[in-house]
């Protein structure tokens, strides 16, 4: 439960150890002028006067909540932990980080805010803070973030652009979920490909695929490239299909569909294409992951999470490798979370100087790339060797300059299951491409509409 603003915002006491406390006093004793001497001490033994008693130290306190509520969340307490034993401890500020439930987070957050106790910082990704920007709730960072040397260009523009609004930025970026190729190697070796050497485009994705399908009397041994007959992952390969062919989900306002053009249909003819034409893909696969960990599945797109995951699986070889471009261009689909910033109304002096204090040391610090691990959204770690180095890390860094995200809408949860759901009736073939996208369009404009 949050702390109301008196008692959270109160002064932390006995933060400064004996020798702290000596040490100020001297200080406040040289500075003080000399008194004059009422008599000559009666020995040279004499003990020397009572120090003064120590000025409690003044230590700012911020309150930030998250939604890691799996062992990322170990991690991440261990590094604020780690920022109030150091750096937070030497500027006198303190952070009290607290986990909850993704789906109570956010109406949390709102809660409070609407009572005038607002939280400090948020974890958060771009549809919240988009409606958190459209109720005045948060701060912009533009300013704030500059003041204490962060240089906005560090940051791979993909994982900012989502989170600015009518050119103001409201959110330190943490992490990047991408998702890309791996591959099974002792597949692709046995069909005589090299397996330093994925390919990036559409034909030779293709190509390679095809080689590693095994297929024996209609029915499916090794499926070369994993994407199941419904669900989420075809709706992404067509989502990242309809960028890649120069086409957007929404219009530049966000108000109406754009997604029934010629790169809408593109995309999904690349899926269909994937079940019937090229045979790499079976629609009646359900589990996706449990495919590529048995050995039945050959390639899978999925995010840099699934790495230690898929290395634990017995007698499974893979590698990872770059999404190729089976458009016309190169995108890949992506969701970045990372801290917005309440506003406080009034604003309490040293608060936000504090914020960015914290703000600029997590951004900062390589650990959450290395502990968790994640995605870097920043080129200081993106280029760090150790961090590139990581098993299976090099080709989603390489994609980051490369991710779609969601449109920052209140509604995207709604219309993107809706999509879904209609696109999963085109992949059955029980509708046409056309009266499919016309339908999901219909629909989409009808949310947007409200």
């Amino acid at each position: 439960m949050a702390m109301g603003k008196t008692s959270r915002r109160a002064f932390l006491r006995g933060w400064v150890a004996l020798t702290g406390a000596l040490a100020l006093a001297s200080v406040v004793g040289a500075c003080a002028p000399k008194a004059e001497p009422t008599a000559p001490p009666t020995t040279p033994a004499e003990k020397p006067a009572t120090p003064k008693p120590a000025v409690e130290k003044e230590v700012i306190e911020l309150v930030e909540w998250n939604g890691l509520a799996g062992p990322d969340g170990e991690i991440w307490m261990s590094i604020v932990e780690r920022y109030n034993q150091g750096p937070g401890k030497e500027a006198g500020i303190y952070l009290k980080s607290e986990i909850y439930e993704a789906n109570v987070l956010y109406t949390k957050a709102m809660a409070t805010y609407g009572a005038g106790e607002p939280i400090d910082i948020l974890l958060a990704g771009a549809t919240n803070t988009a409606v958190m920007v459209g109720k005045d709730m948060l701060a912009p960072l533009d300013d704030l973030m500059s003041g204490v040397g962060v240089g906005w260009n560090d940051f791979y523009p993909s994982t900012i652009d989502t989170f600015t609004f009518e050119g103001k930025r409201y959110c330190v970026p943490t992490e990047v979920s991408n998702y890309t190729i791996f591959f099974n190697t002792d597949h692709a070796e046995e069909a005589g490909l090299d397996v330093s050497s994925f390919p990036k485009d559409k034909e030779g994705f293709i190509e390679w695929a095809k080689a590693v399908t095994k297929i024996k009397d209609d029915t499916f041994e090794v499926t070369g490239l994993v994407i199941p007959g419904s669900g989420g992952l075809p709706y992404r390969w067509w989502f990242q299909g309809l960028y890649q062919n120069e086409g957007s989900l929404l219009s530049e306002d966000l108000r109406k569909a754009a997604f029934n053009t010629d790169a809408g249909k593109e995309a999904c003819q690349f899926v269909l294409d994937c079940f019937d034409t090229h045979k790499v893909s079976n629609r009646e696969l359900l589990d996706a992951r449990k495919a590529f960990k048995s050995l039945y599945g050959s390639i899978i797109q999925d995010g840099s999470w699934m790495g230690p995951a898929f290395a634990e699986q017995e007698g499974l070889n893979f590698d990872s490798a770059m999404l190729p471009v089976y458009g016309h261009k190169l995108f890949g689909y992506a969701i970045t979370m990372g801290e917005v910033v309440m506003r406080h109304d009034p604003e309490e002096p040293g608060r936000l100087d504090a914020v960015a204090n914290w703000l600029k040391w997590r951004s900062e610090d390589p650990a959450w790339n290395f502990e968790v691990p994640t995605v870097p959204v920043r080129k200081l770690h993106g280029e760090n060797p150790k961090i590139r180095g990581m098993p299976y890390m090099a080709p989603f860094i390489d994609m980051v300059p490369y991710g779609v995200e969601a449109p920052p809408i209140a509604e995207y949860g709604e219309l993107s299951g809706r999509i879904t759901e209609i696109l999963d009736t085109v992949w059955s073939k029980d509708i046409s491409i056309d009266e499919g996208l016309a339908k999901a369009e219909e629909q989409v404009d009808e949310i947007l509409a409200g």
